[in-house]
């Protein structure tokens, strides 16, 4: 049986286990890719490696756990061996020379002989010596495989969509979903995109003096296409933290402006934020209207509505350095439907109906793999169908609270028809009140996160 046919998630807890026992083999000036972490150990320098080599595991897991398939002959390792495997190569995959590659392996055939036995040591030694080989061996197979599909060659796509599922580590049946909806070419720019690792991108506040200060510490961070968003070069985390986490920036992917820009809120308007936390769209639309004001004190209100007492609390804690506008968190169910939902508005003493309504609706997440790619080992075919569901009867709901003449935007971060396109002409034939303005669909790429949109105008 091949080990990609249990829980891709069952060796992750023996990861950190072993990343927590081996902060002495990282040195301080160590090459760190990542700078925003996850894990939770004491030394800073030590939590960016830990998340490289964390998310490293994961974007590349089933390619590495194939190379270990083909190596062994005695079947899948144990569990702290396999976890040691895993780690070694998520290193040495990503290691820029044969000298760190080498330098790389050795370290774990060291560790291996302190915590695994000598037979088990003796194992990973041999298969990271044949570790480069297997991998190069696999893109060779999958480069062919790309271009008979291209010239649709008969059986081309299912061996393209096998091999780059192992290669670049996602569910075949995606693969195989976004060659039919996409194509082979667009398929791998997806996957390669997917396999880069996120860098550390904020927005800044359209103020004075979050523009002064970006201009003094200007050789923190790189400018990018994407207005208003900087990009933090790496190693330099800890100089540019205390800006980071102020009022004055806010960490986010910059696919996150695309629906607020879309729903282009002005001062003076309501504005209504469905599904709302972790806060990065209420912040922005809180922006956009103070911009739209010349940065003066823009007038209007914004409520920011989601559900569950933790979302709340984060969502609290991301609008809390909005102090030029009236805002008000609502914390709401939206599935008990509109009517219940209007009687809380009147509770609250809240506007009914809305200029501007946002519903940036749960999804798949299929276009934030490259961001989150544990979220790639828990879809399943049933995800697009129990979602779409959901989605439609979110938006009738978000419908029910906007103005005449006014603008409402669906947005979610996911790529998939049915839950964008699909869902916009259910909406549509539903609502003949409404008509379609725009409709946009972002694709991963390296610099941002991928996004699916509509934006629909109430007519009557």
């Amino acid at each position: 049986m091949s080990c990609r046919d249990e829980n891709p998630n069952a060796d992750l807890s023996d990861i950190v286990k072993i990343l927590e026992s081996r902060e002495e083999a990282f040195p301080e000036n160590g090459d760190v890719r990542c700078e925003y972490p996850i894990l939770t150990f004491k030394n800073r320098h030590f939590h960016g490696i830990c998340q490289f080599l964390f998310l490293g595991v994961l974007r590349r897991k089933l390619l590495f756990e194939k190379a270990l398939e083909n190596f062994s002959r005695s079947g899948k390792p144990k569990r702290k061996l396999m976890a040691c495997s895993l780690l070694a190569c998520a290193e040495i995959f990503e290691a820029q020379d044969e000298n760190k590659r080498a330098k790389s392996a050795h370290s774990w055939v060291e560790y291996s002989k302190k915590h695994c036995s000598k037979s088990e040591s003796g194992f990973l030694n041999a298969f990271l010596r044949k570790f480069p080989e297997i991998c190069e061996s696999i893109r060779k197979d999958l480069k062919s495989a790309f271009f008979a599909a291209l010239e649709e060659k008969k059986g081309a796509s299912e061996k393209f969509a096998e091999l780059s599922s192992i290669y670049y580590s996602h569910p075949k049946f995606l693969v195989e979903k976004w060659i039919k909806n996409f194509g082979a070419e667009k398929t791998l720019e997806i996957l390669r995109a997917n396999s880069v690792p996120s860098g550390v991108y904020f927005r800044y506040s359209p103020t004075k003096e979050a523009l002064k200060i970006l201009k003094e510490n200007s050789d923190l961070f790189s400018s990018t296409e994407f207005e208003d968003f900087w990009l933090l070069k790496s190693g330099n985390w800890k100089k540019a933290e205390k800006i980071l986490t102020s009022k004055l920036a806010y960490i986010q992917d910059p696919s996150t402006s695309f629906a607020p820009k879309l729903l282009s809120p002005k001062s003076g308007e309501s504005v209504l934020d469905l599904c709302s936390a972790p806060g990065g769209k209420s912040r922005m639309i809180a922006d956009l209207i103070l911009k739209d004001s010349h940065l003066k004190k823009p007038e209007g209100t914004l409520v920011a509505c989601d559900f569950g007492e933790g979302r709340i609390r984060i969502l609290n804690e991301n609008l809390s350095g909005i102090d030029f506008l009236n805002v008000s968190v609502l914390n709401f169910d939206l599935r008990l439907g509109a009517k219940k939902f209007l009687e809380f508005l009147k509770e609250k003493k809240l506007p009914e109906q809305f200029d501007k309504v946002l519903l940036d609706a749960p999804c798949s997440n299929s276009g934030v793999l490259g961001r989150r790619p544990d979220a790639r080992y828990r879809l399943s075919h049933l995800d697009f169908l129990n979602r779409s569901e959901l989605q439609g009867k979110l938006l009738d709901t978000a419908a029910e609270f906007v103005k005449i003449g006014g603008t409402l935007v669906y947005s979610t971060c996911s790529i998939e028809p049915e839950e964008n396109e699909i869902v916009a002409r259910k909406f549509l034939e539903k609502n003949k009140c409404f008509e379609l303005v725009e409709e946009k669909k972002i694709f991963p790429s390296e610099n941002s996160d991928g996004a699916g949109m509509a934006a629909f105008l109430r007519k009557r």
